[in-house]
């Protein structure tokens, strides 16, 4: 049996009437001259003055956290309801004690003290009790909390970029940091590469994935999605998590999250089969008639003929006639004819740069309205300097990514584009060679929005630049 040399000394009375008539007092004088009986030292003595049923108890609570530390080889109290009115709570504080090898010492009542041969026993059988009893609190926890996160309530841990919470324990969107959100999903539509946004952003590869695949900027809640075990404390996967929509504030359409998770999907595909295969030029850009993409398929090894396949129904096509109804439907149209001056891409720069110069007027409004703030004694000046260095960090952001877009405009305004440069994209497209693979797929993603199929049989395909 362990040896008690030092001990915690817990006392508690009901109601400040009872403290009055002098109970604390009676109850700590008694406890004292126990210890001094048995040559304990004392290494501090915890005093409530509350009801044994509320969870608000300072001192209980404050000789809890401090269990782990193991500053003391027992517990002891007047009596185990002192501990708490509720059983419950009673037996999983005395599991806690078991776990961290420190005794309980209940003075009115041997029985129970882990002391004893006979109180060892009964806490045997009441650890197993508090064990059954911490999953059925942890289910209704769960729901619990379940209940909150539909309710836009702020549940602990890390709270997603872009958002803070408010007083009321909500979810709001951080002014300083939604631009960046912004940007940082517009980017990926652009350039489709979430490696170039990292580099461009200056942002971790996976932070950037992470928050890319976060339903939370359309306005999703989540809940469940990593629970913890009760017993091992290891976090598993659930798949049957919450997920709620319309819950949050939005920062972008669901719409827009939708078309860049197609977008990550995409890429996931690319990379899970190795290196592009020049043959699927086009995989990931058709669109099949029951709203899946066709990705390239492995060939039919009997028949060696090359399949895209819709990733939903599961219909193929095959990639040879299909690819030269695309290119014929790409040389038909119009719009084409605009990329012999490199028009298309200029457009798409332009529209870039006049977003990004309307976000800057914006940031700047907002380090005006900072320092008003200031002047009018609302903010201190160390919070002015915190928003103004943030502000300028992202308008500087901004700036160098403006110079770049200028500098591809005047590029594009210094080639020479005429009628063989077109001759020789038909002529590559046309080819069997990997050589231009990875130029041909950005001219690709930039001159078509859609590939439609309306017809398997006939291969009625509607490229939409």
């Amino acid at each position: 049996m362990q040896e008690i040399k030092r001990v915690a000394v817990y006392i508690r009375v009901s109601t400040t009437m009872q403290d009055e008539i002098g109970s604390l007092e009676i109850q700590k004088k008694k406890m004292l001259s126990y210890c001094k009986e048995q040559n304990y030292e004392i290494f501090e003595v915890y005093e409530d003055i509350m009801s044994g049923a509320s969870s608000k108890r300072k001192a209980f609570k404050r000789l809890e956290t401090i269990l782990s530390l193991k500053q003391f080889d027992a517990v002891v109290v007047w009596s185990s309801d002192r501990l708490s009115r509720n059983l419950l709570t009673r037996l999983i504080f005395l599991n806690e004690l078991t776990k961290h090898d420190i005794a309980f010492i209940s003075v009115t009542e041997p029985q129970l003290s882990t002391t004893t041969p006979e109180g060892r026993l009964m806490l045997n059988i009441t650890g197993a009790i508090a064990e059954h009893e911490r999953v059925l609190i942890s289910k209704r926890t769960r729901s619990g909390m379940y209940k909150r996160a539909e309710e836009n309530k702020y549940l602990g841990g890390s709270i997603p970029y872009g958002y803070k919470v408010n007083d009321k324990g909500e979810f709001i969107v951080d002014l300083l940091e939604v631009d960046d959100v912004k940007r940082m999903f517009r980017l990926i539509k652009i350039h489709r590469s979430a490696k170039k946004v990292s580099e461009l952003m200056g942002i971790n590869y996976h932070t950037l994935l992470m928050r890319l695949k976060h339903p939370i900027y359309a306005g999703g809640r989540t809940y469940g999605k990593r629970p913890k075990d009760v017993f091992t404390g290891k976090r598993t996967t659930n798949d049957k998590h919450l997920l709620v929509w319309d819950v949050i504030e939005p920062i972008i359409s669901k719409e827009e999250w939708k078309e860049v998770q197609d977008i990550l999907s995409s890429n996931q595909k690319k990379f899970a089969t190795g290196k592009i295969n020049r043959k699927y030029l086009f995989s990931g850009m058709i669109v099949c008639s029951c709203g899946g993409k066709l990705f390239g398929n492995m060939p039919n090894r009997k028949k060696m003929i090359e399949y895209y396949r819709c990733d939903n129904c599961g219909k193929r096509l095959n990639m040879k006639k299909v690819d030269k109804v695309i290119i014929e439907g790409i040389f038909k149209d119009e719009k084409i004819k605009l990329l012999n001056s490199g028009s298309i891409k200029e457009i798409d720069y332009y529209k870039e740069i006049e977003e990004l110069e309307k976000k800057i007027r914006e940031l700047e409004d907002k380090k005006d309205d900072f320092i008003e703030l200031f002047n009018d004694g609302l903010i201190k000046k160390e919070k002015l300097k915190e928003r103004l260095n943030r502000l300028n960090t992202l308008i500087e952001a901004d700036n160098k990514e403006l110079i770049d877009l200028k500098e591809k405009i005047l590029k594009l305004q210094n080639t020479n584009f005429d009628e063989d440069n077109m001759e020789m994209l038909r002529k590559i497209l046309e080819s069997d060679t990997d050589k231009y693979n990875a130029e041909i797929r950005e001219i690709l993603n930039l001159i078509i929005r859609r590939i439609y199929v309306h017809d398997y049989s006939g291969y009625e395909i509607e490229v939409k630049l």
